[in-house]
Parts: structure tokens; sequence; C-alpha cells
């Protein structure tokens, strides 16, 4: 069967695949569930507003850490332990809650379907709630604009190694057997820029090899371009959730002009969690 992903109009929305993905990491062995115009574009472009505004203010919470060439606002637990996280959340929260100014709570609460997900998992007796470390939740979720690193916007990757940071201090999201990513394209761009994800689940053995154990990023061009992919272009109001332990990565756009926001989600326990 060809590597391939499943995608619907809003009103055609199906919850029960999305929680498969989320719970077992695929529905019907595909890993990526597309909901084209799941927020409406002038929702997409008031938040696109605001980060500008706030990036010319306040700046990058993300300054260049050697892995990533990224203009960002809200926290991110990439290479940080939990604490580190949750100090980073509490850095960053007023710009954060100021990027959604204009917008009433019911409009935030949709942009990654948490009301419909919360409804859904509790008739299933699952919990669905923002992951906590020592009595402090997760960031909402991170909004970034990703600059241009040559052949990719951003390489192949896979976002299950960093959790083993989340293993040094405790951290719930350690847990999780699938790292479920959930974006909306808040801008995109008018040349590259698309979402690339490769057939390939990295385990211990493949990230030592290529010395990405406790980053998942990231990995050579050619050896993700060895397995089967499927690329997509995603526009301003589509939402997606992506089983992230797959390789994926960002095609090169040199315009910059590609903004998205997004979170990631797990399943531990009978509970589903999300974080940054």
């Amino acid at each position: 069967m060809p590597f391939q992903y499943y995608e619907d109009v809003i009103e055609d929305l199906d919850l029960y695949k999305i929680s498969k993905i989320i719970l077992e990491g695929n529905a019907d062995g595909r890993v990526l569930y597309i909901i084209r115009n799941a927020v409406d574009p002038a929702v997409c472009e008031k938040i696109k507003s605001n980060f500008y505004e706030i990036m010319r203010i306040k700046g990058n919470h993300r300054p260049d850490d050697g892995f990533v060439k990224t203009e960002q606002i809200g926290s991110s637990q990439f290479h940080k332990t939990g604490m580190e996280y949750i100090n980073a959340t509490l850095e960053s929260d007023a710009d954060v809650l100021n990027l959604y100014q204009g917008m009433c709570d019911d409009v935030v609460r949709t942009l990654y379907m948490d009301k419909q997900l919360e409804n859904f998992f509790s008739q299933e007796k699952i919990s669905y709630r923002p992951s906590a470390f020592k009595s402090h939740n997760a960031n909402f979720a991170t909004t970034r604009r990703w600059l241009d690193n040559g052949n990719m916007s951003l390489w192949p990757h896979d976002d299950s190694a960093q959790l083993k940071f989340a293993e040094q201090d405790g951290y719930e999201i350690a847990a999780a057997k699938n790292v479920i990513s959930s974006n909306l394209c808040v801008c995109d761009a008018a040349n590259g820029g698309e979402l690339k994800v490769w057939n390939c689940r990295p385990d211990d053995n493949i990230r030592k090899e290529f010395d990405v154990l406790d980053t998942g990023y990231p990995y050579p061009l050619a050896f993700a371009d060895s397995f089967e992919s499927f690329t997509v272009r995603l526009k301003p109001g589509d939402l997606y959730f992506l089983n992230a332990s797959y390789l994926h990565g960002v095609t090169s756009s040199v315009e910059n002009e590609r903004i998205s926001s997004g979170r990631f989600i797990g399943y531990i326990d009978n509970k589903v969690v999300w974080w940054t």
C-alpha cells in the first residue's frame, strides 16, 4: 500500500480517524490527517499580524540554538527538561496571550479542535488536557516563521527523540509512545515551504548512527530520501495531525513567508496530553 494520508474539509471532519492517530499512531496505516479550511483565514491573518507586531516589539523567543533558524513566539520543549520548559513557558506566556488579541476565547479554543477532542475523548473515558509539570501547565501553542536553511527550511527530523530530556526530571510527556504534531497553517509560502513526510520511524540505533540520539534533528536528506514519501502544500486555515515520530520536514522556501502554529500530543495511561 502506498504511503498516504487522509484529507477532509472541516464539514467532513472525522474525529475517529484523528483519535486513532493520537491513540495508536496511525489510522488504517495513514500517519497524517489534514483538515482543509479548519480555521477562518481571517483569524489566521489576525494571528499573523499580531505575530509580526510582537516580534517587532519583543523579539525572538528562540535565539539561534545551532539547530533551527526560526522566529518564534512561545516556548518549545526541544532540548529542555520539564523544569527548563516550564520556566521558558512562564517567560513567554504574556506574549502567547497577546498573540490572540482581537479573538474571543471560543475562537481560540477551536484552533486545535480542543472542544471537539475533549468531548470525543470524554465519551471514551479518556481525559484530554495540557500536560503538567509540578502543577504548571504546558504552553498553549508555539507560533514560528521558519527561515530557510538551504536545501530545506526544516530538515528531516523525528520529534520522539527529544522526549529523552523530559525523562531527566520525570516530566509526564516522556511516557508518550507516539508524538503527534498538531499544526495550523497561518501563512503559506509563495514557493516551497511544503510539509514532507517519509516512511521511516527512526529508533535509537538509527539516531546513534547520525548522532541525533537526544534531538532527532537533523537527519541527512539523502538518508530520508531513500524512503517512500509524500509532500503536502498547506494553505492558511488548514490544520493537520501528524505522527511526528516519522521523519518529516519542510521544503526550502527562500521567501521565508511560512508561518505555522502548533503543539504536540501524546497518549499516556488513559489520558491525552499536549505540550509544545
